[in-house]
């Protein structure tokens, strides 16, 4: 074998080898600030009475990051379980209700996605990423599930139908002319007030001003 032959063949593995580093320390990085996250504010959480999820939540995941960090296939399955307690407890907390549902679980779901991306996937060893593969993809597909149910069935939504005999009441005359029923005065939306109280023929000359010759009005001086 000669030199050139060996030098390719030196560094065809740290060449293969060098993208699954990288998402290694990307997905320990992730798990670990994420963890932390939800520990540190979990437990201020409770401390004011709120869910004790998200520090459970928090231990997992930095759990998890030790499992990556070894190249442990059981991280999968451990993240499995985060995802599919996550989904039980947001359906509890909110019911399938989307826009609740979708802040609890999106970065879960696509951290999950990650992890069972090729250049990540590979990390793990043969013999217990399997069985974790297989666990996350049906939580994801659960979850997925879960949320597209969702999508399309608000419970929030009030659908009704205006019955085709319905009576419209007509718009009512003003009971007083002192009355402002509506946003604008009247159900028709004239803003307009048929009060004469503040008429420029009956407005009073304001206290405290002094006619001067040429029409203006002065304010007098007080004395100091």
């Amino acid at each position: 074998m000669n030199d050139e032959s060996k030098a390719s063949t030196s560094k065809g593995p740290s060449r293969h080898r060098s993208p699954s580093v990288v998402a290694r320390w990307l997905s320990v990085l992730f798990a670990v600030l994420a963890g932390l996250y939800l520990l540190i504010g979990g437990i201020w959480l409770v401390t004011i009475g709120g869910s004790p999820y998200y520090i459970v939540a928090g231990v997992v995941l930095l759990a998890v990051a030790w499992l990556i960090h070894r190249g442990n296939g059981l991280a999968l399955s451990l993240y499995s379980l985060l995802l599919i307690g996550t989904l039980i407890w947001a359906v509890f907390e909110a019911g399938f209700d989307f826009w609740a549902l979708a802040p609890r679980t999106d970065i879960l779901v696509l951290f999950g996605v990650w992890l069972l991306s090729p250049f990540v996937f590979r990390l793990f060893d043969v013999s217990a990423r399997r069985g974790g593969a297989v666990a996350l993809v049906v939580c994801l597909v659960l979850t997925g599930v879960a949320l597209a149910y969702a999508a399309f069935n608000d419970p929030q939504e009030i659908n009704g139908k205006v019955a085709e005999n319905a009576a419209v009441s007509p718009m009512q005359p003003d009971s007083h002319a002192g009355d402002w029923t509506a946003y604008g005065r009247t159900q028709a939306g004239t803003r307009y007030s048929p009060l004469t109280q503040d008429q420029p023929g009956k407005r009073e000359r304001p206290a405290g001003r002094v006619d001067l010759p040429d029409g203006r009005q002065e304010r007098p001086q007080r004395s100091r």
